[in-house]
């Protein structure tokens, strides 16, 4: 029995390792996400974020989409030609040296919505995107948006690609991080200026049904060893 044991914690230890490379945001940093839309877009988005709802778990958005047809506020409809919002959060320094990527779990409840991460590293504050943005399933059905760290994108004119531009004590340290979420055919769903009301959540990642089944057998090992 001992020797089951064991073999079990190896497994479990695995599968836990296979998962370290990208770091999960926690609930406490999903919930302190703010919009950032108007600040992004220097307040011509004609999208909104009409609420965030703190949920067990993370935060739920209820999104309007919707664009314009200028950013001239002499039109009926100011504001971009394309469907953006934007939310952001202030990790504080976080450490991410000994990750490949930020790994966020997302859901929408209409199909045509995309995700794209990004983050701003210290010192300097470099704005880095995640590409490409992700097309979402669109039917309330959470799924992983990766931001790999080795593949994203300044807007700095900095090379090489990737955030390999560590700070001073060669550390990779994230001062500010977040997503977009856009609907960018919207226009083959709504007219100019009509809005699309769409729920999006951000959750803390869920154990996957193989480690969960390896957590259970070590829990069973020990329970059997107890008895005996």
């Amino acid at each position: 029995m001992r020797h089951t044991l064991a073999i079990v914690a190896m497994a479990t230890m695995s599968v836990a390792q296979a998962h370290a490379q990208n770091y999960q945001p926690t609930q406490a940093e999903i919930q302190a996400l703010t919009d950032a839309t108007a600040g992004f877009h220097n307040a011509t988005q004609y999208s909104v974020i009409n609420s965030i709802t703190s949920i067990p778990g993370g935060i739920e958005l209820d999104v309007s989409f919707a664009y314009g047809q200028d950013t001239s506020s002499f039109d009926p409809f100011p504001g971009t030609a394309f469907a953006r919002v934007s939310l952001q959060g202030f990790p504080g320094g976080l450490d991410l040296t000994a990750n490949s990527g930020v790994e966020w779990v997302v859901s929408a409840s209409e199909p045509g919505v995309t995700a794209q991460t990004y983050l701003q590293t210290a010192p300097d504050w470099t704005f880095y995107e995640g590409s490409p943005s992700q097309p979402l399933l669109g039917d309330g059905s959470a799924e992983s948006v990766i931001m790999s760290l080795s593949s994203a994108n300044n807007f700095s004119g900095i090379l090489p690609a990737g955030i390999v531009h560590t700070d001073v004590d060669g550390n990779i340290l994230a001062n500010a991080w977040g997503l977009q979420f856009g609907m960018f055919d919207l226009n083959s769903q709504v007219g100019l200026g009509e809005p699309l009301d769409v729920t999006i959540q951000i959750t803390t990642a869920v154990p996957e049904p193989s480690c969960l089944v390896l957590v259970g057998a070590s829990l069973v090992g020990v329970v059997t060893m107890r008895r005996r």
